[in-house]
């Protein structure tokens, strides 16, 4: 191999090896703007006893009614986004970011580790195509965190959420 073809190959090289470092550095924050930082990372998933816990600034903590043991209830009064099919918020706990969304008028909610098993890059849902989504290297999943379509090979974290009509909020439960 001549000289001019090695240096291309070497420069090449550090060029991928450059992109890629910037592939393992985006899930660490580039993407979170509106997901908030722990306060506790060590706090206890339930609630009613936790009120530090961080969360995204839309998202509303119900602390008045307390939820069961191991449950996290957010009012949906007070989280318009959830309010309307499609609507998602993101919310941190003791198990890590996860992603509550609303799928229908039922109201039937999903929760879902919002981490890209990919690469880290936090998931968004999409309504209309009834999945949610990776932007940042266009991996697709099932509402139940399945893998749809890759890169990503390892399905999301799947949270039981659940409709509380009594009190008017959504019961996420993740321990």
């Amino acid at each position: 191999m001549d000289q001019s073809r090695r240096e291309f190959v070497r420069i090449a090289s550090l060029a991928m090896i450059g992109a890629c470092a910037g592939c393992t550095t985006k899930g660490a924050g580039a993407n979170d703007t509106d997901i908030a930082g722990d306060t506790d990372p060590g706090a206890d998933t339930d609630v009613a006893q936790d009120t530090d816990v961080a969360q995204d600034t839309d998202v509303a903590i119900d602390t008045d009614v307390p939820p069961p043991s191991g449950w996290s209830a957010m009012p949906l009064s007070a989280n318009a986004k959830l309010e309307t099919v499609g609507g998602y918020v993101y919310i941190r706990l003791g198990v890590g970011r996860l992603i509550v969304a609303r799928i229908d008028d039922t109201p039937t909610f999903i929760a879902l580790s919002s981490v890209c098993t990919h690469s880290g890059c936090t998931v968004t849902y999409r309504n209309a195509q009834s999945e949610v989504y990776c932007a940042c290297h266009a991996s697709h999943f099932a509402i139940d965190g399945t893998v749809t379509g890759g890169p990503a090979r390892r399905a999301l974290a799947d949270y039981e959420a659940q409709w509380d009509e009594a009190n008017n909020r959504v019961l996420v439960h993740a321990v």
